[in-house]
């Protein structure tokens, strides 16, 4: 029996035989992110995929831990860098479900881009 004191089978028979059931709503994950970097002559131009977004997003870079203001919002960066030196380039995007971030470290090439 229900609460209402009807049982299901009462309620299916009432509808004609056919029972609708209501699918309890998604929850609704944060975004999907990864970043891809690729360094040569000394510099280096990372990107970032978003997947599952809802609603605006925004960017958020940070480069060893310190922000990149002049980088947010945008899809991608390019910078130049001293090849030898170890960089950790993380994106943070952020929509109305959440925040994800993905983070890529390499060593800066001096070497021609691939």
């Amino acid at each position: 029996m229900s609460r209402t004191g009807k049982s299901l089978r009462a309620v299916v028979v009432a509808l004609g035989g056919a029972a609708l059931l209501a699918a309890a709503p998604t929850a609704s994950a944060a975004p999907t992110v990864q970043v891809l970097c690729e360094t040569g002559g000394n510099a280096y131009f990372c990107d970032v995929l978003v997947s599952g977004a809802v609603g605006p997003t925004t960017i958020n870079w940070a480069k060893n831990g310190s922000a990149m203001p002049a980088s947010d919002n945008m899809s991608y960066v390019y910078q130049s860098c001293r090849g030898g030196t170890y960089l950790s380039l993380t994106a943070t995007v952020t929509d109305s479900t959440g925040a994800s971030a993905d983070t890529f470290s390499f060593s800066c090439s001096s070497a021609p881009w691939p």
